[in-house]
């Protein structure tokens, strides 16, 4: 339900992989899309859980961001589809958090290769379904007990140095999560 009136037929987005841009992915299918900070972005220290997450040492100096990104296509109120919440190694990204804090727009990945042209090559994925926390469900519009999907992407550059991670929190009716591999062990 969004604002008190049920969205019939609402998109849904097959996945294949992280897209390199999310705005520009809902533009290639005919939305606007709407980026808003939900915390001022900050620079911290990373702490204990999300290190074990992401598999990094507890302690180290991070740029941190959450946003609501969401859809909007003329006549239809705002739509959220994800929760985008990223850490960044301060060294890579301390000079973007001025702008981070004043465009929810800004493409901080993007913005480290343009600075010190180091991009990412590898990711880690990690997904899995569940309910959402009170405060996902209030940020995303959703009943209680509608399904998300928790996507975990560590990324890192050809050396080994990680450049983002992310806690996409999408729900779940709106996405697809397509993937295709060898499987060598059939042959």
């Amino acid at each position: 339900m969004i604002n008190n009136r049920y969205l019939v037929n609402h998109p849904r987005f097959i996945f294949t992989g992280m897209p390199k841009d999310f705005g520009q992915y809902l533009k290639d299918h005919g939305f606007e899309p709407v980026m808003e900070n939900l915390i001022e972005p900050s620079l911290e220290t990373m702490s204990a859980e999300i290190a074990t997450l992401f598999d990094q040492p507890v302690g180290e100096s991070v740029v941190h961001r959450i946003r609501k990104q969401s859809m909007r296509k003329e006549g239809i109120p705002d739509y959220p589809l994800r929760i985008a919440e990223n850490w960044y190694p301060a060294r890579l990204a301390e000079d973007f958090l001025e702008e981070m804090r004043t465009n929810g727009y800004i493409h901080v990945v993007e913005a480290i290769k343009a600075k010190y042209g180091i991009s990412i090559v590898k990711t880690k994925e990690d997904t899995l379904a569940r309910i959402p926390t009170r405060q996902e469900a209030s940020w995303l519009n959703l009943a209680r007990y509608q399904p998300v999907f928790e996507l975990l992407w560590s990324n890192f550059a050809s050396d080994g140095q990680p450049v983002m991670f992310n806690r996409i929190i999408m729900v779940a009716t709106n996405f697809r999560l397509s993937r295709e591999y060898p499987v060598e062990h059939w042959s």
